[in-house]
């Protein structure tokens, strides 16, 4: 196994994902290889960057020799989407992306090179889909990079999975002067808010407002936004 990069990549996110990855940086694949369970795959790239790549949970060890981590990027997983009204006549909300960590300044991270010690990566999978139209989607689950020592000063990463999307039909009519997520017809909460279905009936004149995203604030870069909200109809009553 050889590293011979001067700048080094995390990216824990589906294969899929790195696969845009790789053509946004316009660069080829000078050498590569994978962990004998295939859950870490390693690029060495043209333009002497390496790109280490997570696609599902492992224990990874910083290679020794390893002195700089140029940055890392963490993805939950997606949100499910909801489920539509069983005439077909009302659509549901599509499940929230899941929140985004980038860390350029990873000095911040405390990342001790001269002795380092395993990091545990979990990749999120993305929630499940409603079965139930009176059900919102389920939300993704977490993808992190945390320390598997106590005594390690590693700063954890957690990327808070997308929230589900609503569904089209729910006990509760029109739309409430504050919607609660007790409203299945509201996105969830989540990395990104779920999309939400328009409200129906009386007092249907307001859109249900997407789910919200988790709160940020911490001085790292992080991505998420609310849902969509779903738009009113007095007249669609069934």
């Amino acid at each position: 196994m050889k590293f011979f990069g001067s700048f080094f990549r995390l990216i824990i996110a589906s294969l899929l994902f790195f696969g845009l990855v790789m053509e946004g940086y316009g660069q080829t694949v000078v050498s590569s290889f994978q962990s004998p369970d295939g859950c870490v795959i390693t690029y060495n790239m043209s333009d002497d960057t390496v790109i280490v790549v997570f696609k599902c949970d492992a224990l990874w060890t910083p290679p020794l020799g390893l002195q700089f981590l140029d940055d890392i990027l963490v993805i939950g997983g997606g949100g499910g989407g909801g489920k539509r009204d069983d005439s077909g006549n009302r659509g549901a909300g599509g499940g929230g992306a899941g929140e985004v960590w980038y860390v350029s300044n990873t000095g911040s991270l405390s990342l001790d090179f001269n002795s380092p010690t395993p990091l545990n990566i979990v990749i999120g999978n993305g929630g499940q889909g409603s079965s139930s139209s009176s059900t919102r989607g389920g939300t993704g689950n977490p993808s992190s990079v945390t320390r598997t020592d106590n005594n390690n000063p590693f700063v954890n990463i957690i990327a808070q999975g997308g929230g589900g999307g609503g569904s089209a039909n729910s006990s509760i009519l029109g739309t409430p002067i504050a919607p609660t997520y007790d409203d299945q017809r509201r996105g969830g909460f989540g990395g990104s808010g779920g999309g939400s279905v328009g409200s129906y009936g009386p007092g249907a004149s307001n859109p249900i407002p997407g789910g919200q995203p988790v709160p940020l604030g911490d001085g790292i870069s992080r991505f998420s936004n609310a849902g969509g909200n779903g738009v009113g109809n007095n007249n669609v009553t069934g």
